[in-house]
């Protein structure tokens, strides 16, 4: 709900406060306070909800975004976030960001060193884009606002473009605009002397314990940052009657004085309406639950709305549902939400851990074995015409487990299974390198520090998942509601908790969430501790198929993909086949995100 934007000039030059005024209207709306101060080597404007987001002495100029934790003492102990952020660069340099926590985004001008800093905390809950032109650092909360800036470069990333196909959205360090980047979570960008240089400036620290000396410790860690982020305001809290969201609710409840106000949605198809569980964790704590059945009508009107509210193209369809879901809390006054996204990447949740290590046991085979007795046996000509039965599952098993990671966690990528060249068109692909989103994940995969395959899994699930998807997702949808949102799980003590759990006690064998659940255990309902994971997933791709309304519009939207040259045009008739004819839900994913391509497109009025 808040936000900043500006420009440095290193070298000097002319003011140019219309720029300032045109990148201002690309920040979300609802900032109650505004500050701004111009020079001939700066301009900046901030709208935040508190005051003391700006600072500015003689050598110093610092905006900040967020809610930063800081220790600090003397003089700085009662000033705001931004003069107690000069503080600590007086003291520790560009090393500053080692002594801030919280979530924040942050943009420090050292006028005296014509240098400055640009940073993100740990999950890059706030974000910051920028844009560097010869001596001039454009920034912003939003990629359009620094788009907005008359020195910013013109035109779409098509390389970004790819990216979202294979992800849904764009990662982080690009942007969909050429010559606009954004920065990764838990990363600074130090610019100085004509160089940029992002560095890292978090990464876990593993310090693994005992089950006996972590025992009790996860629900009060857990209370306590609930407690101070619902705050005085009138607080509510996201619930999708899952493992993270009934925890929050529950704890929410223990600081509420009457029943906590809490929010969910459901729908009307089999296999996706998770109301049960809602109300069963609202009937075990006592909350006040709000409640509202989607409907395909619902999409269809919300569709263009969503698209224009994301500064790029975002293709997860759930962003609708928390809309909708953050729209009722507001209607009831809540002022913030809290929301239990974080919980599956720091505790080991996702299926996906479970089958990857199910993967992993191959490598214990000898080699003697795997060389004389399975590939011969289970890679034979009609073992490989068959395509069915046990036979078949161990050749597919051995060609999955024989993949390096992180490559294998793409194999059911849809890009992977039909092929670049099917998708798109052969001017598009040139201009483009297929092999840069599964090099992404190699190199977040591959950091310095986590020990095991887990803890590798969880890392890179904290940007591409948590960072790039869930919280944006999350973050814009209450900005366009109206609301704030904080995440009790991403508390810097939370997280830290949680790499003090080793990998075999998070995810017991095949158990996800092993110890999660054992702490849990007395506090939440036992039918809840055991349930499937889902959340708010949208039956998009059913729906499409009943009803014409939805069906006529987003087929509309894809159709005009046909005149801007990035899919073959034979690929988008043979999508609806498949989805009308083979896995709906599957099929109706990429749907979706083509269809919301298009929409942004057209909402941000931008061509390819």
């Amino acid at each position: 709900m808040t936000g900043f934007c500006g420009w440095f000039r290193l070298q000097g030059g002319p003011e140019e406060n219309s720029d300032i005024q045109e990148m201002r209207r690309h920040l979300p709306p609802h900032g109650t306070i505004s500050e701004a101060c111009h020079d001939a080597r700066y301009s900046v404007a901030s709208s935040a909800l508190h005051s003391h987001s700006l600072y500015r002495s003689s050598t110093l100029l610092v905006v900040v975004d967020g809610t930063p934790e800081i220790s600090a003492s003397g003089e700085l102990a009662d000033a705001g976030p931004a003069r107690q952020i000069a503080g600590l660069y007086r003291q520790y340099g560009v090393k500053f960001t080692q002594h801030l926590g919280g979530n924040y985004a942050v943009a420090l001008f050292d006028l005296a060193g014509s240098n400055c800093v640009l940073a993100v905390d740990r999950f890059g809950i706030r974000p910051l884009a920028f844009a560097i032109v010869d001596d001039l650092v454009i920034f912003g909360s939003t990629a359009t606002a620094v788009y907005a800036h008359s020195q910013t470069p013109r035109g779409l990333d098509h390389q970004s473009l790819f990216n979202y196909v294979y992800f849904h959205m764009i990662p982080s360090p690009r942007t969909v605009f050429a010559g606009i980047s954004k920065l990764a979570p838990a990363h600074q960008l130090e610019y100085n002397g004509g160089v940029a240089q992002p560095v890292r400036h978090w990464l876990p620290q593993y310090h693994y314990q005992s089950p006996r000396a972590l025992r009790g410790k996860l629900l009060p860690l857990l209370g306590n940052a609930v407690s101070q982020m619902s705050g005085p305001a009138n607080a509510g809290a996201f619930l999708s009657g899952g493992l993270d969201s009934s925890t929050i609710c529950g704890l929410l409840q223990q600081t509420s004085s009457g029943k906590a106000p809490v929010f969910t949605i459901g729908f009307a198809q089999e296999g996706y309406d998770e109301l049960e569980y809602s109300r069963l964790a609202t009937d075990h704590f006592g909350l006040d639950l709000t409640d509202y059945y989607i409907t395909p009508g619902d999409v269809l009107a919300t569709i263009p709305e969503v698209a224009a509210a994301y500064d790029e193209p975002f293709g997860n369809s759930s962003a609708v549902p928390t809309l909708m879901c953050a729209r009722m809390a507001k209607r009831a006054g809540i002022e913030q939400l809290l929301a239990g996204d974080g919980g599956d990447e720091l505790f080991g949740g996702n299926e996906r851990y479970a089958i990857q290590q199910l993967f992993s046991y191959y490598r214990f085979m000898p080699d003697w074995l795997d060389r004389m007795v399975m590939r011969p046996v289970f890679f034979r000509d009609a073992v490989k015409r068959r395509q069915r039965g046990f036979q078949h599952k161990i050749r597919r098993y051995i060609e999955q487990a024989s993949m390096p990671m992180p490559d294998r966690t793409q194999n059911y990528n849809l890009l992977h299974m039909l092929g670049a060249a099917t998708i798109f068109s052969e001017d598009f692909l040139r201009q483009i390198d297929t092999e840069e989103p599964v090099q992404l994940l190699r190199e977040e995969y591959w950091q310095k520090g986590p020990p095991n395959q887990l803890e590798r899994l969880l890392l890179m699930d904290y940007k591409f998942t948590l960072a790039d998807n869930d919280l944006r997702k999350v973050n814009r949808m209450c900005e366009l509601a109206g609301v704030q949102v904080h995440y009790p799980m991403l508390a810097d003590n939370v997280v830290d908790f949680s790499n003090d759990i080793p990998g075999n006690v998070k995810m017991r064998r095949q158990e996800l969430r092993a110890f999660y659940k054992q702490e849990t255990k007395g506090f939440l309902p036992e039918k809840i501790i055991n349930k499937t994971k889902h959340g708010f997933g949208l039956p998009f791709g059913e729906w499409l198929k009943q009803d014409a309304d939805l069906s006529l519009a987003v087929s509309s939207n894809i159709d005009k993909l046909r005149s801007r040259a990035i899919f073959n045009t034979a690929f988008i008739d043979d999508l609806k086949h498949r989805h009308q004819t083979q896995h709906a839900a599957y099929y109706g994913g990429l749907v979706w995100v083509l269809a919301m391509l298009e929409e942004w497109l057209t909402q941000h009025r931008l061509d390819i």
